[in-house]
């Protein structure tokens, strides 16, 4: 049925897709962005590539559509940067326009920043920081999911892994610095 809050019945609402070819764990939106913008950015991130690597990919939606009509929109979207993850992205998290944080299945948390070339709008993610939050020097346990402390510009973060261990940790310049671990009881 056609409301003036849905103006598209279920019949004339499109489905866009756009194949990646590799296995997505995680795909997350950019914070603070309005669908209303004619330009939204997403990131996707991989796992179970074996020797092709997994990878964590930006992309970013072009709309031709006229927000103030009805007119279904034209979604054009094109991969704008990827770089290589070690291991299975866990999880993927946002804190801001510049910054991306992952977790893999080695144990590690990743900080990658999403770097604005001057004098044009080319986008590119750079690794800036991978420290091990779970598993200890001889083994690496799989860390399976991280949070961060919205609204803040220096957030803390906490991390869970198969260890059975929660980390928090405080992000300040680009680095990490460990403030507190609960250990497991095994």
């Amino acid at each position: 049925m056609v409301s003036e809050s849905n103006p598209f019945s279920p019949s004339e609402i499109d489905v866009y897709s756009h194949y990646i070819g590799t296995k997505i764990s995680k795909v997350r939106w950019a914070n603070e962005q309005a669908f209303r913008h004619e330009s939204l950015t997403f990131c996707v991130a991989s796992w179970g590539a074996g020797s092709q690597g997994n990878s964590v990919k930006l992309y970013q939606c072009n709309s031709s559509r006229n927000f103030d009509t009805t007119e279904i929109p034209d979604w054009n979207v094109h991969l704008v940067h990827s770089t290589p993850h070690q291991g299975d992205v866990t999880d993927l998290v946002f804190l801001d326009a510049s910054h991306i944080f992952t977790s893999s299945s080695n144990g590690y948390v990743n900080i990658y920043s999403i770097n604005h070339e001057p004098g044009n709008s080319k986008k590119s993610l750079i690794l800036k920081k991978s420290r091990r939050h779970h598993g200890n020097i001889t083994s690496n346990m799989e860390c399976t999911a991280i949070s961060l402390q919205p609204n803040t510009s220096q957030p803390d973060l906490v991390s869970v892994g198969l260890d059975g261990n929660i980390v928090t940790t405080k992000f300040e310049r680009d680095e990490l610095t460990v403030i507190g671990k609960i250990l497991s009881n095994n």
